[in-house]
C-alpha cells in the first residue's frame, strides 16, 4: 500500500526484464545494474555466443540522447520515448516537449524498440538510470562523443516479440 515500497518494486522488476530482454553481453548488463561497467562483452554468455542483428545505432542514440538532455535530463524512459515518437499526450503538451527539436524523430521505431535501445545505452553506460529518483535518465560523460559525432556505436536490433495465438474455447 506503500507508493514508494511500488515504485521502487516496479523500478527492480523494469531492470529484471531489462536483464531478460538484453540484446548486449548479460554480464555488461548485470554489471551494469550495480553500477560497474564491463568494457568488452564476457564472450561465454548466450548473448555472446548467439548474437542478435546488428546495426550502425549512432543516429539512433543520437537521438536518444539528445532527447534526454532536451527534456533536462528530470524524466524517465517512458516520457522519453513518448517525445521521440511524437505523442500528443496532455503532459507533453503542457510541458512544452512537443516543440523540442527531438519530438517525433523515432516515430519510425516502435515503443519496444526504442525501449530496447535506451536499454542498451543504459547497459553500456551512455545513459544513468537514477532509480532512486523516480528512474530519471541522465547524460553520462560516455555520451558527448555520440551526441557531437566523434564516435559511432552498434546497437543490437531487438528480436520480434512473438505474440501467442489464443485458443478458442468450446
Amino acid at each position: 500500500s506503500d507508493p514508494d515500497q511500488k515504485r521502487i518494486s516496479l523500478q527492480k522488476l523494469n531492470a529484471m526484464v531489462g536483464y531478460a530482454e538484453a540484446l548486449t553481453c548479460r554480464r555488461q548488463v548485470l554489471l551494469g545494474y550495480f553500477g560497474e561497467h564491463l568494457e568488452e562483452p564476457c564472450g561465454n554468455c548466450d548473448l555472446c555466443t548467439e548474437p542478435p542483428e546488428r546495426f550502425d545505432g549512432t543516429l539512433v542514440a543520437q537521438k536518444a540522447l539528445s532527447c534526454v538532455y532536451r527534456v533536462g535530463q528530470r524524466f524517465g524512459m517512458r516520457h522519453v520515448i513518448d517525445v521521440l515518437r511524437g505523442s500528443s499526450q496532455e503532459r507533453i503538451v503542457r510541458l512544452g516537449h512537443d516543440q523540442l527539436s527531438t519530438w517525433g524523430v523515432g516515430e519510425e521505431y516502435s515503443d519496444h524498440q526504442w525501449s530496447s535501445f535506451i536499454r542498451q545505452l543504459i547497459h553500456r553506460g551512455f545513459l544513468f538510470q537514477d532509480i532512486a529518483n523516480y528512474a530519471v535518465l541522465k547524460l553520462t560523460d560516455k555520451a558527448r562523443p555520440i551526441l557531437k559525432g566523434e564516435a559511432t556505436i552498434e546497437l543490437a536490433m531487438p528480436r520480434a516479440i512473438e505474440k501467442k495465438s489464443k485458443k478458442k474455447k468450446k
